[in-house]
């Protein structure tokens, strides 16, 4: 599935893109209206079911809005969240405290990075276990079955099936 994603110059830009789109029969969304500093404009734009998706997002921080699409389901990560998207509606919104950082794909799971946190998510973006940590996180990846996280001290390793922390 081919996600694009698009920066604007500002958020009256980005409105008018998603106004644009909407009078095209085209299923548009704008997240992050709440958004307290309003610092980017990006829209993700994307086909699933021969619906199209033009989804804007306003963002309040420096760091990369990302997208997945598994089935039916879109998961957006930005600012604090992650929302899923389904049937041209969101269907669930997941803030932590800290800002989200990326998304990994894992079999039939989404695992969503935060500062200090680790979301799984099974495919229909219900949420399958959830870690919250002491300390920022500074690297990870996955490995077999496993997520490896890494902080400015410690290394943790959490299976991917179960959300259990090894010793």
């Amino acid at each position: 599935m081919q996600v694009n994603l698009q920066k604007f110059d500002s958020v009256g830009d980005l409105e008018k893109h998603i106004n644009f789109y909407r009078q095209k029969n085209t299923t548009t969304m704008l997240l992050g209206k709440d958004s307290i500093v309003k610092n980017g404009a990006y829209v993700f734009s994307t086909k699933i079911n021969d619906i199209y998706y033009e989804i804007g997002l306003i963002t309040q921080n420096a760091l990369k809005p990302e997208c997945v699409v598994i089935e039916n389901f879109v998961f957006v990560g930005f600012n604090d969240e992650v929302d899923i998207i389904n049937n041209e509606e969101v269907v669930g919104t997941y803030r932590t405290l800290a800002p989200f950082y990326e998304f990994i794909q894992y079999k039939d799971y989404v695992l969503a990075i935060f500062e200090i946190d680790v979301i799984c998510f099974d495919k229909t973006g219900v949420i399958f276990w959830e870690y919250v940590a002491d300390d920022i996180i500074t690297d990870f990846f996955v490995r077999e079955n496993y997520i490896v996280i890494k902080f400015d001290e410690d290394i943790i390793t959490i299976d991917i099936s179960t959300g259990e922390k090894l010793q």
